[in-house]
């Protein structure tokens, strides 16, 4: 609800208290005698409308809207600038009602319509924002931040074509907004244009040097490419918690680790802790008393993790010598290198929890293959990595495999596409996914946890990746060093998943998995 400043006195405050106790009715009354007595005033037919807008009478309101917008065109700024507050707060869903109230007033104002598309992009409706931005931009085909915003949301929404040229607009009409090139070089990126967008990544920064988003995204182009010096140092803008003692200082002064107790701070997700939660070993080798700082779903596998003395949830305030953010380790220790290579296994779940699944997975002559198809939703590049779950009905199918699912809480639509998979109640810790694993001769997997714990866990693992996947599987090779039984199928173009499934296939005609234990 709107509450605008009057100079006079103001009835609306009695019609509000009326609508607060549940009385509608008497809100929507008191206005409307009030507007008879005073018929010429816009901010009571402005009230009028709010109240008929939050009781879904959208036709009486709309009719409200116009009158007081006929009276006092400045009107309509008030629930558009109540609107943008909300959204530079945060509460998008408060600025979504303002602005589609801001917008029935005036249904084709530019800025209304961008800043309302701005929103829809945010909450991740994608086709309402691109439509929206679309329409600002017509109206106003020379705002750099119209294009910016049509630009991001094609890009997210996998029109990259289109996203290309909307960011082309918007960097000649601003050449020296660092957002746009950096955008941009974003969009080049997924298109395969590693060389063309790493140039883009270097003029955002020059153009804006403290641009932490700019420098992270050139990190991951450079690790990508092999540039490992450079992009480990770039790899440090990411966001990350504060340190009180950090390792990295220490150990470049030449300090020794010897009767120290090191915090690592796990970041990001459940499958960058499980990737880096190696070197742990390195530094427990060197005398360091290693703590992991880590989700409570992860503590019981990660305390057995070779180096590891503990693992705690977050929140735990340890008592510590020096503190580092897990992913700056491998800058720390070897920044000419793309991975420490290391024995697998090195996560062990409890014997105790891989024997209670035993009587879950009960295949003898087929191919035990578990099955993982979506990332975490929210992850910024979730829609390039995760696949429709149908893709993987021909997996399910395939005469020699026995599918079980990996996924954990799947969407009952989902599982509807995959017919004969068998889904297990994974509950939302690691040690039951690890002990699952155990049990199964090959995990298939998209780019998500499950990857990196059947990797840690030595187990085969095929990993299906994007045409322009993560920095951490870099290019052009079906091996990784991080994980020596993982084998990575990559898609030739953009969302050729298929033409993935059909090498997958064949694979498994040839697959022969080790010896199961008994």
């Amino acid at each position: 609800m709107i509450d605008p400043t009057e100079t006079q006195p103001d009835p609306w405050p009695l019609a509000l208290a009326e609508y607060r106790a549940g009385n509608a009715q008497g809100a929507i009354a008191v206005l409307q005698q009030l507007i008879r007595a005073e018929p010429g005033r816009a901010v009571h037919h402005f009230h009028l409308g709010n109240l008929y807008w939050e009781a879904e009478r959208f036709a009486d309101a709309d009719a409200c809207f116009r009158k007081a917008f006929e009276l006092d065109p400045a009107i309509a700024d008030m629930p558009l600038e109540s609107g943008l507050e909300a959204a530079h707060s945060g509460l998008l869903e408060e600025a979504h009602s303002l602005l589609q109230l801001a917008l029935a007033f005036r249904p084709e104002h530019s800025r209304t319509l961008a800043a309302l598309g701005d929103v829809e992009r945010r909450l991740g409706r994608l086709p309402e924002a691109i439509g929206l931005l679309a329409r600002a931009a017509q109206h106003e085909p020379g705002n750099p931040e119209t294009q910016l915003d049509l630009g991001l949301s094609l890009c997210q929404a996998g029109r990259l074509d289109e996203a290309r040229n909307a960011l082309e607009s918007s960097r000649r009409i601003a050449p020296s907004d660092a957002r746009a090139w950096n955008n941009l070089a974003t969009v080049l990126k997924q298109q395969g244009r590693l060389d063309d967008a790493l140039r883009h990544f270097d003029e955002a920064v020059r153009l804006a040097p403290g641009f932490a988003e700019a420098h992270f995204n050139r990190a991951a182009v450079l690790l990508q490419s092999g540039d490992f010096p450079r992009g480990w140092s770039e790899y440090e803008w990411r966001p990350q918690s504060p340190s009180v003692r950090p390792l990295a200082a220490h150990l470049r002064a030449g300090g020794t680790l010897g009767g120290h107790t090191v915090l690592l701070r796990a970041e990001q997700g459940l499958g960058d802790l499980i990737q880096f939660v190696r070197y742990a070993a390195w530094l427990a080798k060197r005398g360091a008393r290693v703590l992991v700082e880590c989700p409570a779903s992860a503590v019981e596998l990660i305390a057995a993790a070779p180096g590891v003395a503990a693992a705690i949830p977050f929140g735990s305030h340890p008592n510590f010598d020096f503190d580092v953010n897990l992913l700056s380790l491998p800058g720390t220790i070897h920044p000419t290198e793309g991975a420490l290579k290391c024995e697998v296994p090195y996560l062990f779940p409890d014997q105790s929890c891989i024997d209670a699944w035993a009587a879950r997975i009960t295949a003898k002559s087929r191919l035990r293959v578990g099955l993982a198809w979506a990332g975490n939703p929210a992850h910024p590049n979730d829609r390039w990595r995760s696949l429709p779950p149908g893709e993987l009905l021909p997996i399910v199918r395939h005469p020699a495999v026995a599918a079980y699912s990996l996924q954990f809480n799947p969407r009952i639509d989902d599982l509807a596409m995959l017919p004969n998979l068998e889904v297990l109640p994974l509950p939302a810790n690691l040690v039951d996914s690890a002990a699952v694993i155990m049990h199964l001769d090959l995990v298939i997997t998209v780019d998500s946890m499950p990857a990196h714990l059947a990797g840690a866990l030595g187990k085969p693992v095929w990993v299906l990746l994007a045409h322009v996947p993560d920095w951490r599987w870099m290019l052009g090779r079906d091996d990784t060093p991080w994980y020596p039984t993982m084998r990575l199928f990559r898609q030739t173009a953009p969302g050729d998943g298929s033409a993935v499934i059909q090498r997958v296939l064949a694979a498994l005609d040839e697959f022969s998995p080790p010896k199961r234990r008994s």
